[in-house]
Parts: C-alpha cells; structure tokens; sequence
C-alpha cells in the first residue's frame, strides 16, 4: 500500500464511501437561498444527492416548479 497525503486519503475515502453525496447536499444546503431565492429556500425541506442526480423536496408545487425552471441556474452555479 502507498503512501497517501491525509487530503487524497480523505478524498479517496469519500469517492469509496455513500458520504460525498451527503457532504456536498450539506454545501448546497449552505448556498441554497442565494441560488434559488428565498421564496423557494423557504419551501424546501430537504436536499439529497444519490449519483449524480440532485433531489429536493420542497412543501408547495409552485416551488418545485420553480426549481424545474432555475435548472440551468443551479448547474452553473
């Protein structure tokens, strides 16, 4: 076995583990209401990522579709 800096250990460790996709929700969550507002920040509920695919579960119609309309906004962001 080779010998790994902690930061590609950790790295490797996240790319292997179901925890990437919780810690990088966690970042959007942070970032949540300057990319989408706080209309839609305020309906939403929960942010989750399973692969490569982003959930969010938001409390009101409106708001899911604004989502669906500010995609692009939030792949660029």
């Amino acid at each position: 076995m080779g010998e790994y800096s902690l930061g590609d250990a950790l790295r490797k460790f996240l790319n292997q583990s179901h925890l990437k996709g919780s810690i990088q929700a966690l970042q959007i969550e942070e970032v949540w209401e300057q990319i989408m507002g706080k209309t839609v920040a305020r309906y939403t509920d929960k942010i989750q990522i399973h692969g490569q695919t982003l959930y969010v579960n938001t409390t009101i119609a409106p708001s899911a579709r604004n989502c669906s309309i500010k995609r692009t906004r939030l792949f660029s962001a």
